[in-house]
C-alpha cells in the first residue's frame, strides 16, 4: 500500500485568512495517508483567538486542499489520497 505524507508545515504557508491579527492555530504533526482514492480529514484548524472560522474566510494554494466547518468554531481540512 503506497501512502502519502502532508506535513502540517505546508498548511502554514498555504493558508491565508482575512484577519491580520488573529492567528490559526494547527497541530504540529504529519500524517499517512493510505493509498486508497477517499477523502480524509487530515487536521483541524482553529483561530487563535476562539471566533468562528469558515470556509470562505480561508483560501488555499493548493487544489488538493479543501475545507469543511467542524465542531467548535473549526475548521477540517480535508484531502483526497492518492
Amino acid at each position: 500500500m503506497r501512502f502519502a505524507r502532508y506535513p502540517s508545515a505546508v498548511f502554514l504557508l498555504l493558508l491565508f485568512t482575512a484577519c491580520s491579527r488573529d492567528r490559526l492555530i494547527l497541530p504540529n504533526s504529519s500524517v499517512l495517508l493510505p493509498a486508497d482514492g477517499r477523502t480524509h480529514t487530515v487536521t483541524t484548524i482553529v483561530r487563535q483567538s476562539g471566533s468562528v472560522l469558515t470556509p470562505a474566510q480561508i483560501e488555499s494554494a493548493s487544489p488538493e486542499l479543501h475545507f469543511a466547518p467542524h465542531p467548535g468554531n473549526s475548521l477540517a481540512v480535508l484531502v483526497r489520497a492518492p
